[in-house]
């Protein structure tokens, strides 16, 4: 599960120098990790807030047991609340769960591609976020095989720039 967090000038989520997210995938023909963000950076700082949270809790203990649950409770929801995921822009199509139903744009985007970011842009334009999920490992493999890019691609990228950008 992996995304933008910025929307590049192209469209084009894997061209935004902001990715994130990590999936075993094949676009070149050969299965390989792709990891971007800081994921490492987050799971040394999650091993620090459970470090201080842990302290919190000793120096909380002397207080009461009821108090001390309720405030690890309380500092291990903030710290989990902070590293669940990362808001982006855009999400690779492979896998988008929602909450809610929208329609797809299939009057604009009937094949393969642009689908994924135009439903992105339909939920931010509803007020809803979009996130890629933060993984220590990745949860998902997408063998997608070798990606061709060709006349269809450029149609959808331009119609999805109009569409969206105002370009």
């Amino acid at each position: 599960m992996i995304g933008a967090k910025t929307l590049p000038p192209g469209g084009i989520w894997w061209e935004s120098p902001h990715l994130f997210g990590k999936v075993y995938e094949s676009h070149t023909g050969r299965m390989g990790l792709l990891s971007f963000g800081d994921a490492e950076e987050r799971t040394r700082t999650e091993a620090a807030d459970a470090e201080r949270i842990g302290k919190e809790d000793v120096s909380v203990r002397r207080i009461g047991k009821e108090t001390a649950s309720a405030e690890r409770n309380r500092a291990v929801g903030e710290a989990s609340e902070r590293i669940q995921a990362e808001e982006v822009a855009l999400a690779d199509g492979f896998l988008l769960a929602t909450q809610a139903d929208l329609p797809w744009r299939e009057d604009l985007f009937p094949g393969w591609h642009f689908y994924d970011a135009s439903q992105c842009m339909e939920f931010r334009k509803k007020g809803f976020k979009v996130a890629v999920p933060r993984q220590r490992e990745p949860w998902c493999l997408h063998d997608c095989g070798p990606v061709r890019t060709g006349y269809a691609f450029a149609e959808a990228r331009e119609r999805f720039c109009r569409t969206y950008m105002g370009a």
